[in-house]
């Protein structure tokens, strides 16, 4: 907490503040025109230090406290579940489509859930349990037997056969084991907003406004929707709560009933890459690895290290698309990417919101070309990447119209679709900071305050 006050703190003080002396003369820091003897900044200009501390600090902030991430495994320690985090912000940042794909699905789950339970046994649940249920808040006991987690589809079932009792546990119990800072979200919202409306009057009063700030711009927007759907959504819950089975329940329950119903066994995944990333590497790679000489050794190795990116991002679209997914028995947590089915919302127009999300997020970063870069190259290289974001999840999009049911099919170009993007977002991000080295004239120029006060109060 005291580091993100920090940062937060620091963040808004420094719009105006002189560069640190460590930075030196370097010219990706400090445009030509700026290089002076002293270091005073005119109190009508900003520095490059502030628009890139500002910058940071907005993504660290969104990113991470965006995600919200299933409860962990039992046998889970501490810097496994941190690592998840991180490789979940890291996702985000990268691939943010991806992340707001489970988040509407998250959403659309939790709303279905308490439909269902209200359907079954006439009780109000809330947003909250929903979303409690689905991140993997229940577990079964048998006894002193544990049958593992409770998928929100095992939920519904049990529950419709009368073979477990609906939990009591109130929103604000749930809310109790919530380890969510509610300071954290508030300063998170406010460093987001200040960030946001400063891009905004630079617009309004035709100031320049940088390409990384197009870039942090667009992450703030995108988080924003994020922070709606899992608003409600408990925040690292670390335990479960144990279920247990009715002794008077009609019949025994079987362990093939709790691994999952037979129209769902396609929809919720087995294996997750971003858990055992050894598991990306195809069984032939595996071969290569224990005959060959030691160049053919090493070339895949190099192969398998460049392409592994790619077909972890590949792996989350599939488990956040939910083709083929099977729960494992008694496995004690949810995937990562789990969400419940809903039955009567197609995975189709869940794909048609994220589409058109994308489609403004690409946008954003069309206005930003429209800014002057250093060189043509440059400027050819970030309206190639904008269009790669575009057109990748378009592509994405009519596959799965056009192919829904062949998820093998699908499955082959999602590595060459997702590789592209992943290429084209690190370009944008390395361009975003490279072209500070020679910004155009007025891009360190602050915002005028008094015409703000004076257009907000309508003189």
């Amino acid at each position: 907490m005291l580091i993100i006050l920090a940062l937060l703190y620091f963040s808004l003080v420094s719009t105006r503040a002189a560069p640190l002396d460590i930075i030196g003369h370097l010219d990706i820091f400090r445009p030509p025109d700026l290089l002076q003897r002293d270091c005073e900044c005119p109190p009508d200009q900003r520095t490059i230090f502030a628009i890139v501390w500002n910058c940071i600090v907005t993504i660290t902030l969104c990113t991470w406290s965006s995600v919200h991430p299933n409860i962990p495994g039992p046998d889970e320690g501490r810097w496994k579940v941190t690592w998840r985090s991180i490789k979940l912000m890291l996702c985000g940042l990268i691939a943010p489509e991806l992340i707001l794909m489970w988040a509407l699905r998250q959403w659309r789950g939790a709303q279905y859930i308490r439909q269902k339970v209200h359907e079954l046994c006439h009780v109000n649940w809330t947003m909250t349990h929903g979303h409690f249920v689905q991140m993997g808040g229940f577990t079964l006991m048998d006894g002193d037997v544990s049958k593992g987690v409770l998928t929100a589809e095992k939920f519904q079932e049990l529950l419709r056969a009368k073979k477990i009792d609906l939990p009591t546990i109130s929103k604000e119990e749930i809310e109790d084991r919530s380890k969510g800072d509610g300071l954290s979200a508030i300063l998170t919202i406010v460093q987001t907003t200040w960030f946001i409306i400063q891009v905004s009057l630079r617009l309004k009063q035709h100031l320049v406004v940088t390409h990384v700030e197009w870039l942090t711009f667009a992450v703030a927007v995108f988080n924003g929707a994020l922070h709606f759907l899992w608003w409600q959504k408990p925040l690292n819950v670390q335990f479960p709560i144990a279920l247990a089975l009715r002794l008077d329940a009609p019949t025994p329950v079987q362990d093939a009933e709790l691994v999952s119903a037979p129209h769902d066994r396609r929809d919720i995944e087995t294996m997750e890459l971003l858990d055992e990333p050894d598991r990306a590497m195809p069984g032939s790679e595996h071969r290569v690895y224990q005959q060959g000489s030691r160049m053919t050794k090493g070339f895949t190795k190099l192969m398998s290290f460049i392409s592994y990116p790619a077909k972890v991002f590949s792996r989350s679209f599939d488990d956040i698309a939910a083709w083929k997914q099977v729960v494992k028995e008694e496995a004690m947590r949810v995937p990562t990417f789990y969400g419940a089915e809903t039955g009567s919302y197609p995975r189709i127009q869940q794909w048609f919101i994220v589409l058109f999300v994308s489609v403004m997020f690409a946008f954003v970063h069309f206005l930003a070309g429209l800014s002057a870069f250093p060189t043509l190259n440059e400027r050819i290289v970030w309206f190639s990447s904008t269009f790669a974001i575009l057109f990748v999840p378009m592509l994405f999009w009519f596959t799965i119209c056009q192919w829904y049911q062949e998820p093998k099919l699908i499955a082959k170009f999602s590595p060459l679709l997702v590789g592209i993007y992943i290429l084209a977002r690190i370009f944008l991000f390395v361009l975003g900071f490279t072209t500070l080295r020679c910004l155009p004239p007025g891009a360190l120029d602050t915002i005028h305050w008094p015409n703000f006060i004076l257009v907000f109060t309508g003189n």
